[in-house]
């Protein structure tokens, strides 16, 4: 099953995702992270709360769990990523279709 993570992303990781300069995150794994997964990142200034314009996709290649060593704190998370495949995006499309808007995408719980 496609899952799709909706994620706020700081400007300048943002900007570095969509150059494709950077093909990794460090996230808290608060929703069980699974290679395959694909993330949406959208930009969010943590000073102001406000959201930027526009998305970016990434799908997940490889995680690095955190478990205190290798310089990953514990219930943290290496991900790496790549640029979605055009079959990816067939299968995202498929998804999304009928479902509510990206805020009400999987947000963690509280």
């Amino acid at each position: 099953m496609l899952r799709i993570h909706v994620l706020e992303c700081e400007a300048e990781h943002y900007q570095s995702l969509n150059k494709e300069a950077k093909n990794f995150v460090v996230r808290l794994n608060d929703r069980d992270y699974k290679v395959g997964d694909i993330l949406w990142f959208y930009p969010y200034d943590p000073e102001t709360e406000e959201e930027g314009e526009g998305y970016i996709w990434r799908k997940v290649t490889y995680i690095q769990p955190g478990r205190g060593k290798c310089g990953v704190n514990l219930g943290y998370c290496v991900m790496a990523l790549t640029t979605l495949s055009g079959q990816d995006v067939r299968k995202l499309i498929d998804y999304l279709n009928g479902l509510k808007p990206p805020k009400a995408l999987n947000k963690p719980k509280e």
